[in-house]
């Protein structure tokens, strides 16, 4: 059953923030992002859940969805041109490591939808588009963070905010603090300057540029030196053959010896 968000709705109002669409929760749910996609709701629609019986990842991966910690989805404004929804998911990532410096958290990015804390991962974020051929249809941004607990044996290890805040910290003081934030950023993706979002970016992500790097994108595997982002977005590998910018893909860091 979705009700009224009443918890966030508190959230925000300390924060003097008028949300301008519903707010709502699920104590159980499969997927917040399939509910709000099935829907058709307004744009900035939010709905946070309790727990997920279906949460995940990109490119289907399962993301570990117990009780307690943050599992929220927003129906993003579709006016945002679909060419610049990577420097979108970019700019989430952003506004959330803004949230969780709030909270005392050193939090780091990590291309292109990660969010890392002492080289474990802390939150991701997922960005679903749908289209036909007059457009954009629908925008979802998923947001999971371990607030309470993290996922065991993952490979990268987990981390919550329980041990990196010096604070207790709430799913719902989270949301807020990310909602309190993401449509400024909505607004820099979709129609700003690229540079804000790409150099944002850059000065919150992990340390390594100019160190060699995997990127998986399916079968096929690039390996070469990450230097940096171009004004889509995109990953820049140099590799023996050239710069390639990668729009997509699961990228980490190469160990001495791989």
């Amino acid at each position: 059953m979705i009700t009224p968000d009443v918890e966030l709705a508190e959230a925000l109002a300390a924060r003097d923030v008028t949300w301008p669409a519903p707010l709502q929760f699920a104590a159980e749910i499969g997927s917040t992002n399939d509910a709000l996609k099935a829907a058709g709701v307004a744009p900035w629609t939010a709905l946070r859940a309790g727990l997920q019986r279906g949460g995940r990842g990109r490119h289907g991966n399962v993301w570990q969805s117990p009780p307690g910690n943050l599992y929220l989805s927003i129906a993003m404004p579709t006016t945002l041109p679909l060419l610049r929804a990577p420097l979108l998911s970019l700019a989430a990532g952003v506004a959330l490591a803004e949230a969780l410096e709030e909270q005392g958290v050193d939090a780091r990015l990590k291309w292109p939808n990660d969010v890392w804390w002492r080289q474990r991962k802390l939150a991701g974020l997922l960005l679903e588009a749908s289209t036909s051929a007059r457009g954009l249809e629908s925008l979802v941004l998923g947001i999971g963070l371990n607030v309470v607990s993290a996922p065991a044996d993952t490979d990268p290890p987990g981390a919550c905010l329980a041990e990196a805040a010096p604070r207790a910290v709430t799913a719902a003081t989270a949301a807020a603090a990310l909602l309190a934030r993401i449509r400024g950023w909505y607004d820099r993706a979709a129609a700003g300057p690229a540079d804000d979002v790409t150099r944002a970016f850059r000065a919150r992500a992990l340390d390594w540029w100019g160190r060699p790097v995997r990127v998986r994108q399916g079968d096929r595997e690039l390996r070469g030196v990450a230097r940096g982002l171009d004004s889509t977005g995109a990953l820049l590998v140099e590799t023996a053959d050239g710069v390639e910018a990668v729009l997509a893909g699961d990228a980490r860091a190469l160990r001495p010896g791989e």
